[in-house]
């Protein structure tokens, strides 16, 4: 019974880094393909404001 906790709770980690890695991927995807510098910073002033809330969350 104890030894099913840890695996599940291994499993959720493990998702978890999974689901956050792919969310970043595309952040990064969104930065790159930007046309001009300006779209560029606005896109990357937003997403610094969202790693930010996200890091009370995780």
């Amino acid at each position: 019974q104890h030894s099913n906790l840890g695996q599940t709770f291994s499993l959720a980690a493990l998702l978890t880094v999974a689901a956050l890695s792919f969310h970043y991927l595309f952040e990064g995807f969104a930065i790159g393909l930007l046309p001009d510098a300006t779209s560029t910073w606005i896109v990357y002033a937003a997403i610094s404001v969202h790693k930010y809330e996200i890091s009370f969350v995780v």
